[in-house]
C-alpha cells in the first residue's frame, strides 16, 4: 500500500509540471502569433494609407490646386478647397 501511494505520488509530481510547462508554452505561442498577427496587419495598414496619399497627391484636384495656388497661400488646406479659395485669372465680371 505504501509502495503504490510512493508510485502515485511521484507519477503526480513528474506529469503535473510537463503538462502545466505544455499549456504555458501553448499560450505562449498563440499569444506570438497574435502579436505577429497584429503587426502585420499594422504594416498592411500602413502600406495602403501610403499609397491612397501617393494617389491623392496625383489627383485632378492637387494638379487643380497646384495651377491655382502656385504661391502655396493656402498649402494647409485640403486640395479642393486650396482650388476653392485660390484666387482666379479667369474669372471675369
Amino acid at each position: 500500500m505504501g509502495k503504490s501511494m510512493l508510485i502515485a505520488a511521484l507519477a503526480v509530481t513528474v506529469f503535473l509540471p510537463v503538462t502545466f510547462t505544455s499549456f504555458v508554452s501553448e499560450a505562449t505561442a498563440e499569444t506570438q502569433r497574435e502579436r505577429r498577427h497584429r503587426i502585420e496587419l499594422r504594416e498592411r495598414e500602413q502600406r495602403k494609407t501610403s499609397v491612397e496619399k501617393q494617389r491623392n497627391r496625383n489627383s485632378d484636384d492637387s494638379v487643380r490646386a497646384n495651377a491655382l495656388d502656385p504661391s502655396g497661400n493656402f498649402k494647409g488646406y485640403p486640395d479642393w478647397a486650396r482650388a476653392a479659395l485660390s484666387p482666379k485669372d479667369n474669372e471675369g465680371g
